[in-house]
């Protein structure tokens, strides 16, 4: 029900392995948890009403985001430094669809939603939206990775280097041949129940999102992190200056590193 609860049950030792981004928790934390693959990235679309025509006209406006904190807060209190402007407060609202009816109903201004919601809004309601520019290339921050305890990590080493092999050839898969995701869920029934008219988009969604860099190819590199520990820290999510964060303490690169070289991956 939520990342709140996933990061609860790797600290207690209620479940091995986590999804998410929980760099602040890692910071804050007793137990050592560390991250250990990125599996995607937050490419995420600010999309605002039609007479917002760009970040000055959000002065004082607010924006709406998934959730409080996390990081496509951070990225936009980012861009509203940068382009010298203060966003009003802040509204949450989870789910990008559920944004999107928001932004349709009249009930906010500007949301930051995913690429498909992104798409449908902008096709659905032509003239009654824009999207306004983002961060650039060298601040998109880990969406999702996984993340365990760093002994738990350590204790398995055999378990978790099958499991990163497994899904680095999965995904070298989808980046080279994105339209084998909906190959695989015709081949293995999965999602049986998947609207006829997303499953019919599926292939076309993941050859956008792939050239986009919305899901990582080869499960996240040392810059990456460093990009994110940049990230999180100019925007007040991590304490300490970005000179000051180390990436071994957020991260344990040993199993990924190997499980590239073992399959012939180059790291970048």
């Amino acid at each position: 029900n939520g990342e709140e609860l996933a990061i609860q049950a790797i600290l207690a030792g209620q479940a091995d392995i986590g999804l998410g981004s929980p760099y602040a928790v890692i910071q804050r934390a007793s137990v050592p948890i560390r991250l250990f693959q990125q599996t995607s990235r937050i490419i995420f679309f600010p999309v605002a009403k039609a007479e917002i025509e760009d970040w000055q006209d959000m002065d004082g406006k607010s924006m709406t985001y998934h959730s409080r904190g996390g990081p496509l807060e951070a990225l936009a209190a980012i861009v509203a430094e940068r382009e010298g402007i203060t966003l009003g407060t802040p509204n949450y609202v989870p789910g990008s669809e559920n944004r999107v009816v928001a932004l349709t109903q009249g009930h906010i201004d500007a949301a930051i939603i995913d690429l498909l919601n992104k798409n449908m809004i902008m096709e659905e309601h032509p003239g009654e939206f824009r999207v306004l520019s983002w961060v650039g290339p060298d601040e998109v921050v880990t969406d999702e990775a996984l993340f365990a305890r760093l002994d738990w990590l350590q204790e398995n080493e055999d378990q978790v280097a099958l499991l990163l092999e497994s899904l680095l050839e999965a995904a070298q898969d989808i980046c080279e041949n994105p339209a084998s995701i909906a190959e695989e869920r015709e081949k293995y029934n999965l999602l049986p129940d998947l609207p006829q008219e997303l499953a019919d988009g599926l292939a076309d969604y993941y050859a956008e999102a792939i050239e986009a860099g919305v899901y990582s190819c080869d499960g996240g590199n040392v810059e990456a992190v460093q990009t994110d520990l940049s990230v999180l820290s100019q925007s007040g999510q991590l304490e300490g200056s970005p000179e000051d964060l180390k990436v071994e303490d957020f991260w344990y690169m040993a199993p990924l590193e190997a499980a590239k070289e073992k399959l012939g991956m180059s790291d970048g």
